[in-house]
């Protein structure tokens, strides 16, 4: 099984892009098509301009894509880019424990100031397909991350393997001197 992870990596990596490309294009596309739209008539039942002004539907958009939008997509992400590298349940998790976070934060800091922008300057309908393209730049910041936990993962299984022998050696050495002298007194 370990033998078939390290031919798998080399693969893994360069199939990096283009699984993050069909995640776009299977989920966060089609997603976005529906989820701006619903923010902007959600915007519009509450009236936020007309009651604050001009940037309180942008920075209401802003705040639910990145609270209520955002943490699921990361989970999705890592999950789809696990099915993909055809890993496990545990590996997921892992996944999630190690660069979750990592993901969530930088989407904080990089995020809201493009989608402000966008949700104040650009038309309801061009704002999904803009989105969209600067997800294929967000998608492979987290591919690369993706691609750092999977690499994390493999280095723990070597160090796994390594192990293992030195555990599987000892064993057989005690298990034969103790069972002889045992048969003699028998």
């Amino acid at each position: 099984n370990n033998h078939h992870h390290h031919h798998h990596l080399g693969s893994t990596i360069t199939d990096a892009p283009s699984n993050a490309a069909s995640y776009g294009a299977l989920f966060s596309g089609p997603l976005f098509a529906i989820w701006y739209p619903y923010l902007d008539r959600l915007c519009s039942r509450f009236s936020l301009t007309q009651r604050y002004g001009i940037w309180a539907a942008p920075l209401a958009k802003v705040a639910a894509d990145e609270l209520l939008m955002d943490p699921p997509c990361l989970v999705v992400f890592f999950g789809y880019m696990n099915f993909c590298e055809g890993g496990t349940l545990a590996t997921w998790q892992r996944k999630l424990r190690d660069e979750f976070w990592t993901a969530w934060y930088t989407s904080l800091a990089v995020w809201p100031a493009i989608l402000l922008g966008t949700f104040r300057y650009l038309p309801v309908y061009a704002q999904a397909p803009w989105i969209n393209a600067c997800c294929i730049v967000w998608d492979g910041f987290l591919s690369h991350r993706n691609a750092v936990a999977k690499l994390k993962e493999e280095e723990q299984q070597q160090q796994q393997t390594q192990q293992e022998p030195l555990q599987q050696q000892q064993p057989a050495t005690n298990v034969v001197p103790n069972a002889a002298p045992s048969l003699k007194q028998a």
